[in-house]
């Protein structure tokens, strides 16, 4: 798992150790942001993502009211951010607004076409709604972004993982 969470967030060129402290930096700081109160962080660069973590922190307390809320700010402190969107979209799922997910999603994709896990959680939506040519449609743009994020190794594995939503096999 470490080394999965150190290929995803730092690269290979962190030793693990270090990646270890750049977890718990950020751990930190999610703890620390948490006790901010709206006005200390205003017009912060860390605004949105303060918003964001107090959105998952009333959805862990099962405060959907406020998850809403707090996805509202998110979104205003900065609407141009595809994976605040894809956030937004995961959350919104989690409250039961499908809707409001899928929206969300089609957002990222016209902010950051090349954004290929909101390609792939919108597959996910319109697979579950049983539309799986329109589900396919969206992964085949996807894959032409995501394959150049994999190792030329990987892709065939990678193309079957990515397409594993509308081929009938465990999705990933």
């Amino acid at each position: 798992m470490i080394k999965f969470l150190r290929d995803l967030f730092g690269g290979n060129s962190e030793t693990e150790e270090e990646f270890r402290a750049r977890m718990l930096g950020l751990v930190t700081l999610e703890a620390d942001l948490l006790t901010k109160r709206p006005d200390e962080i205003l017009g912060d660069h860390l605004e949105p993502i303060y918003y964001g973590l107090k959105a998952l922190d009333a959805l862990r307390n099962g405060d959907h009211s406020n998850a809403r809320g707090f996805l509202c700010e998110m979104l205003r402190a900065d609407p141009c951010d595809s994976m605040l969107r894809l956030l937004a979209a995961s959350i919104y799922v989690q409250v039961g607004e499908e809707a409001e997910a899928t929206a969300q999603l089609g957002i990222a994709l016209a902010i950051n076409p090349s954004n290929y896990a909101a390609h792939l959680q919108l597959a996910r939506r319109l697979a579950k709604r049983g539309d799986l040519k329109a589900a396919r449609s969206v992964l085949e743009s996807g894959w032409i972004h995501h394959r150049k994020a994999l190792p030329k190794s990987e892709q065939k594995t990678g193309r079957v993982k990515y397409f594993a939503i509308v081929d009938g096999q465990q999705a990933i």
